[in-house]
C-alpha cells in the first residue's frame, strides 16, 4: 500500500515541477523590435521560467556600443521588475529570487494565467534602459 501512495504522490508532483522549468529561447522569430508583428511566446502558469540566450547573438544598436548586457526588465501586470543578467551564463531563473520590484515594492509573484508579460534584455545605467532584444510571453 506504501509504494502505490508513494507513486501516486509522484505523479501528482511531476508536472507542477516541469511547469517551474519552462525555458524562453531568446531567438529573432520572437523578437518584437523591427517590422512585422513576431508571435508572442506561450507558456503554462508558473512561479519561475527559464531565460536561455545561450545561443543568441545580441544585435547591439550602435548607442549601446561599448556597454554591458547586463539587465532584463519584465513588465506584467502594470508591475515593473528588473533582474542582472550575466552574459557569460547567457541563461537565468525569472523568478521571485532573481526579479526585484523596479516601481513600488510589490514582490513578483510569477507568470498567472491570461497575463502578458514583457520581457527585454539590455543594458542598465542608473535608471536608463537600453534595449537589445525584446519579446512577449503570453500566460495561458
Amino acid at each position: 500500500m506504501e509504494m502505490k501512495r508513494a507513486l501516486c504522490l509522484t505523479a501528482m508532483w511531476l508536472p507542477t515541477m516541469a511547469w517551474a522549468q519552462q525555458v524562453i529561447v531568446v531567438d529573432d522569430v520572437h523578437m518584437q523590435m523591427g517590422p512585422g508583428t513576431p508571435p508572442a511566446y506561450k507558456i503554462k502558469p508558473a512561479t519561475s521560467v527559464v531565460l536561455d540566450a545561450r545561443n543568441y547573438t545580441f544585435q547591439v544598436p550602435q548607442a549601446l556600443k561599448g556597454k554591458p548586457i547586463n539587465s532584463v526588465q519584465i513588465v506584467v501586470s502594470k508591475q515593473q521588475y528588473s533582474a542582472n543578467w550575466n552574459p557569460v551564463a547567457g541563461r537565468l531563473t525569472l523568478s521571485s529570487a532573481t526579479l526585484k520590484s523596479s516601481n513600488n515594492g510589490t514582490a513578483f509573484a510569477g507568470f498567472s494565467s491570461h497575463q502578458q508579460a514583457v520581457v527585454a534584455v539590455g543594458n542598465l545605467t542608473g535608471r536608463n534602459f537600453g534595449v537589445v532584444w525584446v519579446g512577449l510571453v503570453d500566460v495561458d
